[in-house]
């Protein structure tokens, strides 16, 4: 269940750049009005897709039960196991 919805959510992000794209070579060609068309479904798809991964990520710490602070850093291993034992110490 959780692989699906983050590949829902990566769905939607893709379209949101695929728009984004197309709107950009619209307004590169001043056809400002399929530009703008493409511009109004990127958002669509941005908004989506922001909603799918907050989804996404609440869900998955609720089931980890996992509590994470806005603007908190964690630190994460990069090398080796002695490193990070290093790092988290507390």
């Amino acid at each position: 269940m959780p692989n699906q919805a983050h590949n829902r959510a990566a769905a939607f992000h893709e379209n949101a750049a695929k728009s984004h794209r197309a709107a950009a070579e619209h307004y590169a060609n001043n056809d400002r009005m399929k530009g703008d068309e493409h511009a109004v479904q990127a958002r669509a798809y941005s908004r989506s897709a922001r909603d799918h991964s907050e989804q996404t990520q609440t869900k998955s710490a609720a089931g980890k039960d996992i509590h994470r602070e806005a603007g908190v850093r964690h630190p994460v291993a990069t090398s080796s196991p002695k490193s990070w034992e290093r790092a988290n110490v507390s």
